[in-house]
């Protein structure tokens, strides 16, 4: 037994001295692995309708100086927005017109819309006096049961927004739907302003612009949308204009030029 003893111990005693002499390897932990990064998350696509995705407040094209009169501001700014729209092509993607070629989006947006040449107006009150006047060869229009009262705000309405349409003519079905996109409408505060009117905006080598316009309740509605016609481009004076309207099947009223300086 106490030989036994004395062999355990001796072996223990070698075990130092192996290691010592690097006669004896002493396994060590292995180290745990290094960490990887996660994958990155996939990229969110980007709408082809909505440039960055990034929503942008509506900007003001007024890259002129821009009439005192805030109305006249108004008329400016938004038949120069709907220029912004014609040379968008995304807006054109997004609003359905797949069928529409440049050569289309050009022949009724032709040229710049910044500030027009010529501004003409003719009133409310002249249109629809003129309805009444016997216009037509229709004197029993001038009876006052026949006589429609224009200061409702739904009649004032129905006379100038119905303008456009019998102005635009016999187009192409994919034209006018061209032009019905490519219109466009805003509302802006006007205590003072009562009535109704239509606008005809002209420019340098660029298409007519027409604005019809009405106000209720201290707010103007007021609309902007091409008018390409080479006859009207191609007028100078509020009388032209006038002749113009009467040779499209219009009542005869006289346009007034506007001064914007």
């Amino acid at each position: 037994m106490k030989k036994l003893l004395l062999i355990m111990l001796s072996l223990l005693l070698c075990v130092p001295l192996a290691v010592a002499e690097g006669g004896m390897t002493i396994p060590v932990g292995t180290a745990e692995p290094p960490l990887t990064d996660a994958p990155a998350p996939e990229p969110t696509p980007t709408p082809y309708f909505a440039p960055n995705a990034v929503p942008t407040a509506t900007p003001m094209p007024t890259p002129v100086v821009l009439p005192d009169d805030p109305f006249m501001t108004h008329a400016i700014e938004i038949a120069y927005r709907i220029e912004l729209l014609a040379e968008n092509n995304r807006f054109l993607w997004a609003t359905g017109a797949y069928g529409v070629t440049e050569e289309m989006i050009e022949s009724v947006s032709f040229g710049e819309h910044i500030m027009p040449s010529r501004i003409f107006h003719v009133s409310g009150d002249a249109l629809a006096q003129a309805l009444y006047s016997g216009a037509g060869g229709n004197a029993a229009a001038t009876a006052t049961d026949l006589t429609l009262d224009f200061t409702r705000p739904e009649l004032r309405r129905d006379l100038v927004e119905s303008l456009p349409q019998m102005l635009w003519g016999v187009r192409e079905e994919s034209e006018l739907y061209l032009l019905m996109i490519l219109s466009r409408c805003k509302i802006f505060a006007s205590p003072d302003t009562e009535g109704c009117g239509f606008f005809i905006m002209l420019y340098e080598g660029g298409a007519p612009v027409m604005l019809p316009w009405y106000a209720e309740g201290g707010a103007v509605s007021l609309a902007a949308m091409f008018l390409p016609d080479d006859e009207l481009e191609a007028c100078m004076t509020a009388e032209e204009v006038s002749a113009w309207f009467a040779g499209r099947g219009m009542p005869p009223v006289a346009f007034e030029e506007v001064k914007t300086r």
